[in-house]
């Protein structure tokens, strides 16, 4: 699919004595976007917020609903010197009433901090959302660059982690760090059945880190399943794939990008959700799944397994309490069948998910956190 063109969307703030709170996200789409606009909203009670952002496929869809009273500002730089002109752009923007710059993702964090330097910015945050390093998809001496990068910048302002695993990788490096989990609304006493017909959704851009590959093998594997896969697509490597296994298979549909309300009812009528990504932040996708009462089949990348609930006692590779975490296609196909085949353990895995939910990632306590990180923290 073609990237879409750059937009810029901006409102009218008044100027006051309020302070001031900037957003910088370099992939705004997916769940980035969505985190970033959450956060927007936390804080506009207190904070005039400023988001800058750069287009990516999906950025167009986002950008349907955006809350009128935060001015939006997009990223408009190209060729070789684009990333010194966005961290300018960014810089001139942070005046004596900004109280907080916040970058998100491994670019944003980059822009964020360098355009903080020498500003007196009181508060300079870093949310990584999936360590660049960490990506599987990139040559050995670019992934040690961006670890070099990582800790470099962690000497400038404070990391917030999305999950539990992200705070283990960024505490090994980065001198100040906290962790806030990634939240969604969870939604009081959710009436939670297993009796519509057994489905199974996947939601990402149909990429190698998402593991489309996997799913495509997978569903081959159980052509009496129907598997359905949301989101858009890098062209080259959805052709290699379908091209290997001669065309896609009857029992898998596939559907663009699609905006929040319509993906929600989208999952609501799924039974379980597979997410084989091979690297992740802490997954919206997952968290949304947990807070509709979806079992869960993931990959067993630390991030993924932060959203699965450990049984007490288990003697089966693999089996949580809401789902399974799988290492081959052999496994998934295996955990699929089982829960197809034991509708109980597909409501009990529900039940389950839900209250994991309740308990780690509810946005009304996840809010909080963040109100108190913002107005406590300064940088030193």
């Amino acid at each position: 699919m073609n990237s879409v063109s750059s937009v810029s969307v901006t409102h009218s703030v008044t100027e006051n004595s309020r302070p001031k709170a900037i957003q910088v996200v370099e992939c705004f789409a997916y769940g980035t976007a969505k985190s970033v606009k959450q956060l927007s909203g936390f804080l506009k009670a207190d904070f005039d917020v400023e988001v800058f952002y750069c287009d990516r496929d999906g950025t167009d869809e986002e950008l349907k609903n955006i809350d009128p009273a935060i001015k939006w500002t997009a990223l408009n730089s190209t060729g070789p010197l684009k990333h010194i002109k966005n961290i300018r752009q960014i810089r001139s923007q942070i005046d004596a009433r900004c109280q907080a710059v916040h970058g998100h993702s491994s670019y944003g964090g980059m822009y964020a901090r360098l355009a903080s330097l020498g500003k007196s910015v009181p508060n300079v945050f870093f949310s990584p959302r999936g360590y660049a390093f960490l990506r599987e998809d990139m040559f050995w001496a670019k992934r040690a660059l961006f670890f070099l990068a990582e800790v470099m910048l962690s000497f400038f302002g404070t990391t917030v982690s999305c999950g539990p695993s992200e705070f283990k990788v960024g505490a090994r490096f980065s001198r100040r760090i906290a962790r806030i989990n990634n939240s969604v609304l969870v939604q009081d006493d959710r009436d939670i059945s297993s009796d519509a017909e057994f489905q199974v959704l996947s939601i990402g851009r149909i990429a190698p880190q998402k593991g489309f590959d996997i799913f495509f093998e997978v569903a081959g594997r159980l052509p009496d399943t129907r598997f359905t896969w949301v989101g858009s697509c890098d062209d080259d490597y959805y052709d290699n794939i379908v091209a290997s296994k001669h065309g896609l298979p009857n029992n898998v549909e596939l559907i663009g990008y699609m905006g929040q309300a319509q993906l929600f009812k989208k999952m609501r009528a799924q039974t379980i959700i597979m997410h084989p990504s091979r690297w992740e932040g802490l997954s919206r996708v997952l968290l949304e799944a947990l807070a509709l009462g979806k079992p869960l089949v993931t990959s067993t990348f630390a991030a993924n397994l932060d959203c699965l609930q450990p049984l007490a006692t288990s003697t089966e590779k693999g089996r949580y309490a809401n789902g399974f975490a799988c290492e081959s296609v052999d496994a998934y196909v295996n955990a699929i069948t089982k829960m197809k085949e034991d509708r109980p353990l597909v409501l009990a895995m529900a039940q389950s998910s839900y209250r994991l939910a309740q308990s780690e990632f509810d946005v009304r306590i996840v809010r909080q956190q963040w109100l108190d990180l913002y107005k406590a923290r300064r940088a030193t």
